[in-house]
């Protein structure tokens, strides 16, 4: 599957699978782009985060690394990421959506995805 998104620039950006290709519309000029880690922060107890990758993934591997140290994931429908008990409800986490997590202990140098920049 590849994901297509055109920026302010007029640069035709073609994602798949964390490799990108840039490819100038206009004659001269254009801007760089570049993947880099984003990493999240989520504390210990209650928080919120939001899932900034273009392709879905499925909890159970979104989370995988540390899986340990997440309580329980909820979506916006009520439904629920429960590892402890092995509990997909949700099913797969999507772009531009929120989730409420409960962790153990807090969870930092975590990502989903690396994030695309675009410098001038």
């Amino acid at each position: 599957m590849v994901n297509t998104l055109l920026n302010a620039n007029e640069n035709l950006i073609l994602i798949d699978n964390l490799q990108v290709q840039i490819v100038n519309l206009e004659s001269s000029g254009g801007t760089e782009s570049s993947l880099v880690d984003y990493f999240i922060h989520l504390p210990e107890g209650w928080s919120f985060f939001g899932y900034n990758c273009l392709d879905s993934i499925d909890l159970n591997l979104a989370f995988e690394e540390v899986v340990d140290k997440v309580n329980i994931v909820k979506d916006q429908n009520g439904q629920i990421y429960y590892p402890e008990f092995n509990y997909n409800g949700i099913g797969d986490l999507f772009y531009a959506e929120g989730y409420q997590i409960l962790t153990y202990e807090e969870i930092t140098e975590f990502q989903f995805c690396k994030v695309l920049i675009s410098e001038e």
